[in-house]
């Protein structure tokens, strides 16, 4: 499309991708994520105080419909590597998991329901930082095993995918299938080629500073 959405200021705004006036579109309480599924709607995480109050919210861009897919969520979108992600049937994002008792990657319907808990870490201080690739797979940073795994978009089939002892600070996807991701706490780039299929390996480093 010609439109670039975008959240500043704890609002939602829209701006031409050539530039131009940015006009806002709904202001709210402390938004700070978003994602669209390319099909006409955009989703983003609306933190609020972020204790019991979180939500997930989206927009129909045809005639900036808004609405509220999940509420009474807490620790939403932690940090900055935190994202949302949909695939066009669920919205993906990290909060506390339905116990409150640690931090979960969730998913709820696009058209609004309960949350699913697809992997829950074991406190409240652990971040399952993941990404959604286009295939289908999400991918993970398990931080009590410090390994990276795939599964699919329901929460089956974890499946590890490098070895042990493996630390995570950002995650990314190239296209041809290669995770790309960088050392917690570190500049260090690391990848696992084949990442969809391949068995535990030890990740390739290909940048170190």
């Amino acid at each position: 499309g010609d439109t670039l959405y975008f959240t500043h200021n704890s609002a939602l705004k829209m701006v031409h991708v050539n530039g131009g006036t940015v006009t806002t579109i709904t202001a709210s309480t402390n938004a700070n994520r978003i994602t669209t599924d390319g099909a006409g709607f955009v989703y983003w995480a609306e933190n609020n105080g972020n204790a019991g109050d979180a939500c997930i919210k989206r927009m129909q861009v045809s005639n900036r419909g808004l609405g509220t897919l999940t509420c009474g969520l807490s620790t939403l979108t932690p940090t900055d590597a935190s994202k949302i992600y949909t695939d066009g049937t669920s919205v993906f994002f990290i909060a506390r998991n339905a116990a409150g008792t640690a931090m979960a990657i969730r998913s709820v319907p696009v058209g609004g329901g309960v949350p699913t808990d697809l992997f829950s870490t074991a406190n409240l201080n652990q971040y399952p930082h993941f990404i959604q690739a286009s295939s289908g797979i999400i991918y993970f940073y398990d931080v009590p095993a410090a390994t990276i795994k795939r599964m699919a978009s329901s929460g089956a089939s974890k499946t590890d995918i490098t070895i042990p002892g493996t630390t995570v600070g950002l995650l990314a996807m190239s296209d041809d299938g290669t995770l790309i991701f960088t050392d917690n706490g570190s500049p260090n780039v690391r990848s696992i080629a084949n990442a969809s299929s391949t068995a535990p390996v030890a990740p390739t480093l290909r940048t170190s500073v």
